[in-house]
């Protein structure tokens, strides 16, 4: 069965891609989440703030930052459980220095990249094949947060600075 992707602000249909449903069988932060497939999914154009992570091999400890669990339960409360729908770029951009997938989540006709910068908890960056996003919807949602000063938003931008992980 052909799955298409709805038309939402946040994304570019135009660029060559692959659409398929999944079930976010758990959340592991508020940028990353690991599916039914145990497929793990990195959300493509945006950052959130990290969690507390134990040392494990090949990474180091990291420490919690701000927002970061308030980030985690944002997604988990929206698609944990859920079958949304995944948007991937063709060719050798689809995956991360870490092998995960690099894709935009639809859940209920909205994109959650997008989202999560709207609401606060993530901000724009630029990972990966950036043609599939459309950055300008991205940055007016960072605006909008900024401007509302709603949750990452409301520390002061010199303090707020993430780590890219």
């Amino acid at each position: 069965m052909l799955v298409q992707a709805p038309e939402t602000p946040g994304w570019n249909s135009s660029v060559p891609h692959q659409v398929r449903t999944a079930v976010c069988a758990y959340v592991l932060d508020g940028d990353t989440i690991k599916t039914d497939g145990n497929e793990t999914i990195r959300l493509l154009g945006i950052n959130a703030p990290e969690i507390f992570h134990e040392a494990r091999e090949g990474r180091a400890e990291s420490a919690a930052e701000s927002y970061g669990v308030e980030a985690k339960a944002a997604l988990t409360d929206a698609i944990q459980g859920k079958e949304i729908l995944l948007i991937v770029p063709k060719g050798r951009e689809a995956h991360d220095r870490y092998g995960r997938t690099l894709g935009l989540i639809i859940f209920e006709g909205q994109l959650m990249n997008l989202l999560l910068v709207e609401k606060g908890y993530a901000e724009p960056f630029e990972l990966g094949n950036m043609d599939l996003l459309n950055i300008a919807d991205f940055r007016d949602a960072q605006a909008r947060a900024e401007a509302a000063k709603i949750n990452l938003y409301s520390i002061d931008p010199r303090r707020r600075v993430l780590r890219a992980e």
